[in-house]
């Protein structure tokens, strides 16, 4: 929904920001990634809706399966993509890129897809701490419920 909005209302900006070809490549990227994530969002809500539908027609679900991943697959290269866009210029034709809505939409997206990318790292380290300080206390308690209900049997 932010991207419909960005792009329609900066689409045609009077005031140039960097050189064309900066502003069209963001353009470009933010409305395939748009286009990407509302239709991959369409395919995970209907593989939802109708799971019941797709549980018994197993080649079905393999088909909706297999286009899910593939919308996914080109999704991890387009993210690639963005980022070499955005972050890999190597000549110094814009020094205030911030200033552009649609860079600002592009970076906004990326991070949404650093975190999705990233999530089962985060994760992983935020379950460290847990199973590091609680699991010796649950282990503990554990035991002597064990043996409570051992002793409780003779």
């Amino acid at each position: 929904m932010a991207a419909i909005i960005v792009l329609s209302l900066h689409w045609n900006d009077k005031e140039q920001i960097c050189d064309k070809e900066h502003e069209t490549k963001w353009r470009v990227w933010a409305t395939f990634a748009a286009a990407r994530m509302a239709i991959y969002s369409v395919v995970v809500l209907l593989m939802y809706s109708f799971k019941n539908f797709l549980d018994n027609r197993p080649r079905l679900l393999t088909q909706a399966g297999s286009f899910r991943n593939m919308i996914d697959a080109l999704g991890l290269i387009w993210f690639v993509v963005g980022n070499m866009w955005l972050f890999g210029d190597d000549d110094n034709n814009c020094h205030h890129p911030d200033r552009s809505p649609i860079y600002g939409l592009c970076i906004s997206m990326l991070i949404i897809n650093y975190v999705q990318i990233c999530l089962p790292c985060i994760l992983a380290a935020i379950m460290i701490p847990i199973f590091c300080f609680c699991m010796p206390c649950l282990i503990r308690v554990m035991a002597r419920l064990h043996n409570r209900a051992v002793q409780v049997r003779y």
